[in-house]
């Protein structure tokens, strides 16, 4: 399951803005990259992106168990690194493949290859991971080159809804499920090939109806992408 700018298949998480710095391969001595973007897969039969971004963001994007094609959630969280060795201590396990949201953490490690591998450990589940850089994270961010429409999944508590989203030059976002509105903006940002994402979702109606409640006549959430 990749997450770039230009795969049409590429599933669309609904809650995180999500991704990164790229440093660049280099000679045989050259160390590691410690930010970018990491593909690969979990013990758990899934298919895995992890973005490690400047600020310690992290973000990984995992696929159903042995569906590829299917989006199974998203761990957010803040990490830091110790030479080589990555830590992240409140992440936090948003499934919608029935697990709901739970808290956990993640222990890893970058290595020559590059590699990325390491264990997530929540209170739902934990798995194994093991992730290879991705050199798609190394071009500039382009609003003209992601703009277009861009057929996938969106991920609700209510479970997963086919959707499309389309993008402009200008960065603006929308969608439709189901009647639910979906507006959002994406912003290139400097350290990779990557957007920060606002999103927000309009009037209540299924699969939005959490906005309807009188504290949340509209809700929205920061991501990166």
């Amino acid at each position: 399951m990749r997450f770039t700018t230009r795969a049409p298949s590429a599933a669309l998480v609904l809650c995180v803005a999500v991704v990164v710095t790229a440093c660049g391969g280099g000679g045989d001595d050259a160390p590691p990259p410690t930010t970018g973007a990491w593909t690969g897969t979990t013990s758990s039969n899934r298919e895995l992106t992890a973005l490690l971004l400047s600020d310690g963001s992290t973000y990984f994007f995992y696929s159903g168990a042995g569906t590829p094609a299917v989006l199974g959630g998203a761990i957010q969280g803040a990490g830091t690194f110790t030479g080589l060795d990555f830590a992240s201590t409140d992440a936090l396990d948003f499934s919608i493949d029935g697990g709901g949201i739970t808290g956990g953490s993640i222990a890893a490690a970058v290595a020559r290859g590059p590699v990325f591998a390491g264990t997530f450990s929540g209170t739902r589940s934990a798995f194994t991971f093991q992730t290879a850089y991705d050199t798609n994270f190394n071009a500039l961010p382009s609003l003209q080159e992601l703009a277009g429409s861009f057929p996938g999944q969106a991920g609700f508590a209510l479970g997963i809804r086919a959707a499309t989203f389309v993008v402009t030059g200008a960065g603006a976002v929308s969608s439709n499920i189901n009647g639910c509105a979906i507006t959002g903006t994406a912003t290139p940002r400097r350290d990779g090939n990557v957007y920060d994402l606002s999103i927000a979702f309009g009037a209540a109606r299924v699969p939005c109806r959490a906005c309807n409640s009188p504290a949340s006549p509209t809700c929205g959430r920061t991501a990166a992408s």
